[in-house]
């Protein structure tokens, strides 16, 4: 009889580990679920819609690039939940459409690791909220011993896409090292 005993709570404890395991990538998968159906609404109507109750973050663009096929929902904001979800945008949409850089970050082994594959001459699209594509041609990248950017006064002028993330790629040491990917504005398309 024991042997029942211990065999069943062999199975239970077998099936919990399964469970307890597969949490995290359901989480994941819905989440990204929701964010997806977040952006289409967000899109559609031109409202910016939260994926979730109580998240502290909206979509308000997508970015592409035709190269690599990676596409990623673009939220506005930086925190630390909306990046553990997205890459985050350091400006508003308002910024988006002025002529200064707009500065986008993501966590290096998640959602921007694709900016260790990316080429000088790569395309980059934004497709905003409110209907307007940019289009930027990835130009320069740099790799800083600081976290916060510094640009030249010439480039705090001009319509530029920065993309961001910590250094080196596949490290997960923290570090305050940053590779910044710098793309120039080619077009502007109204949808």
């Amino acid at each position: 009889m024991p042997k029942i005993y211990l065999g069943f709570a062999l199975c239970v404890l077998g099936i919990s580990t399964i469970l307890w395991s597969s949490i995290m990538p359901v989480k994941a998968w819905v989440g990204h679920q929701l964010l997806s159906r977040s952006w289409e609404k967000s899109f559609s109507s031109g409202e910016r819609v939260r994926p979730w109750l109580g998240a502290d973050f909206k979509p308000v663009a997508k970015l592409t690039i035709p190269s690599l096929d990676v596409s990623r929902i673009i939220l506005n904001s930086a925190s630390g939940e909306a990046m553990a979800w997205s890459i985050g945008a350091l400006n508003t949409l308002a910024d988006f459409h002025k002529s200064t850089p707009s500065i986008l970050a993501g966590h290096r082994d998640s959602h921007m690791a694709f900016l260790e594959n990316i080429k000088i001459g790569d395309q980059i699209l934004i497709q905003l909220s409110d209907g307007f594509t940019k289009t930027y041609t990835a130009r320069n990248s740099i790799i800083t011993d600081k976290p916060k950017i510094t640009l030249s006064p010439d480039d705090n002028e001009r319509n530029l896409l920065v993309l961001t993330t910590c250094w080196p790629f596949k490290s997960n040491q923290k570090t305050d090292k940053r590779f910044v990917l710098i793309a120039e504005l080619e077009q502007i398309i109204a949808s």
